[in-house]
This record gives C-alpha cells, sequence and structure tokens, in this order.
C-alpha cells in the first residue's frame, strides 16, 4: 500500500496572511518538522512545483507506516475554534480488519497533541476520525475540529496508515478558524455567558465518596460511611419500580449515616457498537423515554434535599464528526431533561457532562459548554493514561513489568506531574465559563503494579485543582475496581478481603476520605 501526501497551499502563502493579520487558515505540510514514524524504507520525502509530498508504503503486517511533526507554532489560532482538513483522493482503497480478521479496522489515520504551558510533555487527543472510504474517490475531506486552548503550548501531530492495500493521497492538511462554532446550533449563549451558582453549591460542604447504588445494602453504606465516604454517586434505574422502592428505602439510612447523593438514573436503551454512543441519539422512542423518566424523578423527589444534585446522563458518547447527523445532540439532550428537571423541582442542582467519556479533554474541545442555567455542576470522569487504569480491558495490556509511576508509553514516563497534565485540560473550561467540577468517576485497575499510587497521585490532585465533589469508581462491582478484591495466594483466585485483610488501594482511599472529618 502507498500512502502518498501533498499540500498545495505553500509557507509563503500562509505566512503573507499571518504578516496581513488576516490568519483564517495555515499549511501544516510545508512548515518543517515533520519526521518518520515509521521503517526505513516504507517513507520517502519528495519536493515538487505544487509543494512537498510525502509517500508512505504499506506491506499487509508489516509495522504500520506514519509520519509525524515537532511541535509547530500556531500561535495565531490561540482561543479559537479550529478545524483541521485533510484532503484525500484514494486508488483501490481496503480498509481491511482488525487483528482478530473479523472487526473493521478503525479509521484512525491521526492523533494531535499540544503542550501544556509549552511544558516538555504532550497530551495526546485520538479523535473521532469519520471513515475513510473504500474503493476509488477523490477530493474526500476527514474534518477535526476542535478548540485550541489559550494556555496550550505548541501544536503536534501524527499521521499513520489505517488500511491495508490500496494508494491514498492527501493533498491538504490545512488548519483553519471555524467560520461558525459548531455547538451554536444546540447550545447557542449569550456573550460574555458565565455559569451562576447559589449558595447551596457555593457553600456546600467538600463531598469526597464512591459509586454505588439502590442494589447495596444498609450494612453495605455502613461500611462505606465507616471509611470516611460522605457522598455517593446513586445508580438506579428508572424503568424499574422495584429500583425507586429500594430507593426509597436507603435515602432515609443515607440520611442518618450523614452520605449526601448524587442521583444518577440509568439511560434507557442500549448503547451503540462498542459500548459507544447511545441509541437514543436517534431513536425518537428512547428519547422520549429518557426524558419522561426524568419527569418521573423530578416529581417523585421534588425539593428532597436528602439528594444534593441529579446527574442528567452518565458519558453520553456522540460521535459527533463520524455521524453529524445523529436526531438528537448529546448536550441538547441533556438541557432538555434540565428544563424538565427544573420545571418541576426548580432549585434542583444538576450535574452536566461532555461527550467522549467526560474526559479532561473533551471539556477542552469545541464540542462542551455549559447549560444555560444556574447550578448546574460539570461531570469529569479521569481515566489517565487510559492503556494504565483499563490495563487488561478493551484490547489494552497488563503491565506487570512497568509499573506506575514511570509507566513509559510513546517515550511518556507516566507519573503525578503528567497525570496532572491531563487534568488540567479542564482549567480552560473552568477559567472560561467559570463552572464548578464534580470529578465523578476516578479508578485504576487492581491488577496494575502502582495502581494504589496512581489512586493516591489523582485524589490529591483533585484537591489540588480545588474540586470538592468527588467519587471513587466503585463499590462492589467487578474486581478490577472493587477496593476489596484481592488475589487468594492458596487457590489464586480473585475474592474479597475478610475480616483484618485490607488492600494498599482500600488503605490509599480511606486516606483521602479521612478528609471530611477534618
Amino acid at each position: 500500500m502507498k500512502l502518498n501526501l501533498k499540500s498545495t497551499l505553500t509557507a509563503a502563502a500562509a505566512l503573507c496572511a499571518m504578516a496581513a493579520g488576516a490568519v483564517e487558515e495555515a499549511s501544516l505540510l510545508d512548515r518543517p518538522g515533520w519526521v518518520r514514524t515509521c521503517d526505513k524504507g516504507q517513507l520517502v520525502w519528495n519536493d515538487g512545483p505544487d509543494g512537498k509530498s510525502v509517500t508512505l508504503l504499506q506491506e499487509k503486517g508489516a509495522k504500520v507506516a506514519g509520519f509525524g511533526t515537532d511541535f509547530l507554532d500556531l500561535d495565531a489560532f490561540r482561543d479559537k475554534e479550529v478545524d483541521l482538513v485533510f484532503v484525500l483522493d484514494g486508488e483501490n482503497v481496503v480498509r481491511g480488519t482488525e487483528a482478530d480478521g473479523k472487526t473493521p479496522r478503525k479509521p484512525t489515520p491521526v492523533t494531535y497533541h499540544w503542550e501544556i504551558q509549552y511544558a516538555e510533555y504532550a497530551n495526546w487527543f485520538t479523535p473521532e476520525v469519520p471513515d475513510i472510504p473504500e474503493g476509488t474517490f477523490k477530493g474526500h475531506e476527514i474534518r477535526l475540529s476542535f478548540r485550541y486552548p489559550e494556555t496550550a503550548g505548541k501544536f503536534g501531530m501524527n499521521v499513520r496508515a489505517c488500511f491495508e492495500s490500496g494508494t491514498v493521497t492527501v493533498r491538504r492538511i490545512v488548519v483553519r478558524e471555524r467560520a461558525e462554532k459548531y455547538m451554536d446550533k444546540f447550545m447557542p449563549l449569550p456573550e460574555g455567558f458565565q455559569c451562576e451558582y447559589t449558595d447551596k453549591v457555593l457553600e456546600a460542604p467538600h463531598m469526597r465518596g464512591i459509586v454505588a447504588g439502590c442494589g447495596h445494602s444498609v450494612a453495605d453504606y455502613e461500611k462505606i460511611r465507616g471509611w470516611g465516604c460522605n457522598l455517593v454517586r446513586f445508580w438506579m434505574n428508572p424503568d424499574k419500580e422495584d429500583d425507586f422502592e429500594k430507593t426509597d428505602a436507603l435515602l432515609p439510612v443515607l440520611e442518618k449515616l450523614g452520605i449526601h447523593v448524587i442521583l444518577a438514573p440509568a439511560t434507557p436503551g442500549p448503547r451503540g457498537p462498542q459500548g459507544q454512543a447511545y441509541r437514543l441519539f436517534n431513536d425518537e422512542e428512547l428519547y422520549n423515554r429518557y426524558l419522561e423518566n426524568w419527569k418521573k424523578v423530578a416529581e417523585r423527589y421534588k425539593g428532597d434535599e436528602r439528594i444534593f444534585a441529579f446527574d442528567l446522563m452518565n458519558e453520553p458518547f456522540q460521535e459527533l464528526r463520524k455521524n453529524p447527523d445523529d436526531k438528537y445532540n448529546f448536550l441538547a439532550v441533556q438541557y432538555e431533561a434540565a428544563k424538565i428537571v427544573r420545571a418541576i423541582d426548580p432549585d434542583r442542582v444538576l450535574v452536566a457532562s461532555a461527550t467522549g467519556g467526560s474526559s479532561p479533554g473533551n471539556y477542552n474541545a469545541c464540542d462542551m459548554r455549559p447549560l444555560p442555567l444556574k447550578d448546574v455542576i460539570y461531570q469529569m470522569h479521569f481515566y489517565a493514561p487510559f492503556f494504565l487504569t483499563h490495563a487488561g480491558l478493551y484490547g489494552t495490556q497488563l503491565l506487570p513489568d512497568d509499573p506506575y509511576p514511570g509507566t513509559e508509553k510513546r517515550g511518556t514516563h507516566w507519573t503525578k506531574k503528567e497525570v496532572g497534565d491531563v487534568m488540567d485540560y479542564m482549567n480552560d473550561f473552568v477559567e472560561r465559563w467559570g463552572a464548578q467540577i464534580y470529578v465523578g468517576e476516578f479508578s485504576c485497575m487492581s491488577k496494575q503494579p502502582g495502581a494504589a499510587q496512581w489512586l493516591d497521585d489523582v485524589a490529591d490532585l483533585i484537591e489540588q485543582h480545588g474540586y470538592k465533589f468527588w467519587t471513587f469508581h466503585s463499590y462492589g462491582e467487578f474486581y478490577g475496581w472493587n477496593l476489596e478484591s484481592i488475589r487468594d495466594e492458596e487457590t489464586g483466585k480473585l475474592r474479597n478481603i475478610r475480616d483484618g485483610e485490607t488492600t494498599d488501594r482500600l488503605e490509599v482511599m480511606k486516606k483521602h476520605w479521612a478528609k471530611n472529618r477534618e
């Protein structure tokens, strides 16, 4: 397979535009700093009359061909929403399959990254990339959209082959300021909008706790309180009357124990392929059921001060760039639910979430903005680096010989500093909108060496960032997240700890929950 890349916009034209103060678009292929990231012989650079070009040669079974940049200076695009645009021609393209020989190969030809405040370390994003067509095509565009933060350092990018055979010519790679902000059509905000909070949020105590739910017993919650937790992100299914009854029975128990509640009703309907986008984004029946469920919840718990907040949607994955014609937008859906709740329970604190698993990077992108309502807290889920926190899940590998801190990938040795750099991606959203943050989930696989240290570092970083609401994920779930799960030395099987036993992860979390007593 050959991948030939060619630019048609010269560096001179881009520089002239910058000098004129009218920067709308800049060519990237003509900038210096491109390097090979594949085996020698797979890549050849060329200079032609239309600008630079590069050819990548890909053989089935060989290391993936690719290239990337040193950091590029894109200061002219700071604090702006931009499109990163690839213009492609293809001939006889076959994408191929993943290692299982069945699953179509994922279309991930590019990752982009920028430094944090010009630090040496860079955070990487692998965006939702639209599919490259198979067969023969001309002028096909891949368009990735994001907001380039004011606080970011220089910009860099990796491009790699994501198909098995055929020829693809990338004729242009440009970065272009967006003429229209993507979310304006879904969530227009007045000029100068800032989040607004009443004393119900601002004067609330620090709440540090765990994710649990209506399926746990009084004894479970007594144990949780004994660990020091004073908050639970409380799961229940509003499609089941039995879950409402269990919730009703547990609320007075939680109140007596001094545990605050963020109620997190399950979103109706399954997710799409690979556990991603909720199907309600294209299913009117599920969408209506979601809103009806929120009406039921709001009516049942109107004015109930035992519940601190309602969590509108868990991890609303939506592949916005890949599926721009989805019927319902992830944030607009939450806003509709919020309006239903507030019409019934006007003083209820709400929790809203970003797409992409509510990760820090997705708050920094142009896909997320606040709801135009007061007392809405914004939820972050923190799993960074993912290959470490989810080691052994979703195709990732356990790293028994590469413990944290110091776990290495892509040349980066992950320590508390690098993990903190990822959390810093929330800073721009907080400062831009004046938002309050709730860290709804963070965890690390129990079998990964160094998991306890990672938990210790992340809990400490949350405190340093001033986020006063957080919940560990989770209580009594599968062994990977379960703080009480250990491997029996005699049988080699996983089991819960017995009286007198503990785990290093549990002791770390108890240390941080103890701050609730200070």
